[in-house]
């Protein structure tokens, strides 16, 4: 090499093994102006067809690398170790292809039947070291271990299958928000069989109930979009999704009860992680408080709260308020929230959010408390200069009018 600096004596130098765990997915997209025939090849491939190359949690084990006694270049050095790791990655090939959840993941099916086995015949061995009693314990845990990872690894294949199912079916909806709707549902890992029935019926129902309705506003939002020629759309639209929809929840219904119970067979190994409490409320720049299950609460609602517009401002504090379906009052840095959470699906929605900015000043009035907007400014989301907010209660209506005082002086505070 042309400088002596590059030149590496080395008497030992070792990298460990790495495995990688690999999650792979595609998202397709239209493009361009093509012939009508390559439009629509290109749509089933950005649809239906990226759904084929879908993994899950692929494992990928590279070898070690290593090198004794050995003087050589630093430009060598990282030709040799990147010729390794190359080879490698190429040797594990078949982990990627047997990996395919359109497939069941056969290569993950056949490692959950290597562990049950293993821990079958190595957990009684190291027991017998011990004594009879711990052969006895080794032996039953032994046979729980493969019969878990057995039960669960083929059920979580079959999972795997309808699931990738699912998937092509919702993509032949045409419709946005259910698919938008079905993968946030999707998304909840069921703790057992009986959480996983109860996502799975809300699938279900939810693909019944998007399928009749689309038959009503399929063809309005295309004829308020393209006129007559848009209403004859949104009429095959709705038809095909009261055809397509049903179908998707009746498979999204199998695949939440499937992985329901493979979550349960899985319950006495260390594979399952569940949440034992709400992520704390923490925020840029600012010291960690103590933790409060009532503030983690709140500040979880408006994470994932769904709103159409933005929800401005830091999460400050909420008030629930009694009512048929769960009620919050939620607070920021710079605006108030109305939330109000689904009885069947769980989410929480916004009813109404208003900016303290637009906010004159908040009164109590006996159950009730009264927002008065300034006169000069509305609100998009409120039709008057007031907003009545039934509380039902003399103390929420009190807390809740403190509150939004305390917390409205605040904002014109930071703002001055």
């Amino acid at each position: 090499m042309n400088s002596q600096s590059s030149n590496l004596l080395l008497e030992y130098l070792h990298l460990s093994p790495i495995k990688i765990h690999l999650s792979f997915s595609l998202e397709g997209r239209l493009s361009s102006s093509k012939s009508s025939e390559e439009e629509l090849l290109e749509w089933l491939i950005s649809t239906v067809g990226i759904h084929f190359t879908d993994i899950s949690d692929a494992e990928i084990k590279l070898a070690f690398f290593e090198l004794k006694n050995a003087f050589i270049t630093q430009d060598m050095l990282i030709a040799d170790a990147t010729k390794h790791y190359t080879l490698q990655a190429i040797k594990q090939f078949h982990v990627l292809v047997l990996g395919l959840d359109v497939l069941g993941n056969p290569y993950g099916l056949i490692t959950e039947y290597g562990r049950g086995f293993k821990d079958l015949f190595y957990e009684p061995y190291l027991g017998s070291v011990a004594g009879p009693h711990q052969f006895a314990e080794g032996l039953a845990y032994g046979i729980k271990s493969l019969l878990g990872h057995t039960i669960g690894g083929t059920v979580g294949a079959a999972s795997l299958i309808t699931e990738q199912l699912g998937q092509m079916v919702a993509a032949l909806t045409f419709d946005s928000e259910y698919k938008r709707r079905r993968r946030r549902e999707m998304a909840t890992n069921p703790t057992g069989i009986g959480h996983g029935l109860a996502i799975g019926g809300k699938q279900f129902v939810l693909g019944f109930v998007f399928g009749i309705s689309g038959l009503v506003t399929k063809p309005v939002q295309g004829a308020r979009r393209d006129g007559l020629e848009g209403f004859f759309k949104g009429v095959g639209k709705g038809i095909m999704g009261l055809i397509v929809k049903p179908t998707g929840g009746v498979i999204d219904l199998v695949t939440s009860s499937l992985d329901g119970v493979r979550r349960f067979a899985e319950q006495g190994g260390e594979d399952i992680v569940c949440r034992i409490r709400l992520p704390r409320v923490t925020f840029p720049n600012q010291n960690i408080e103590i933790y409060s299950s009532e503030q983690a609460y709140g500040f979880g609602v408006l994470r994932t709260i769904r709103s159409k517009q933005p929800i401005d401002g830091r999460y400050q504090d909420y008030v629930a308020i009694p009512d048929e379906k769960p009620t919050l009052l939620l607070f920021t840095t710079q605006m108030v929230v109305h939330a109000v959470q689904h009885k069947f699906f769980d989410y929480w929605q916004v009813e109404w959010m208003m900016a303290y900015q637009l906010l004159d000043y908040v009164e109590k009035n006996a159950t009730d408390v009264v927002f008065r907007l300034k006169k000069s400014r509305d609100m998009d989301q409120l039709s008057s200069h007031s907003y009545i907010l039934p509380c039902h209660a003399h103390t929420v209506a009190k807390l809740i009018s403190d509150k939004c005082a305390l917390y409205l002086h605040d904002y014109h505070t930071a703002m001055s």
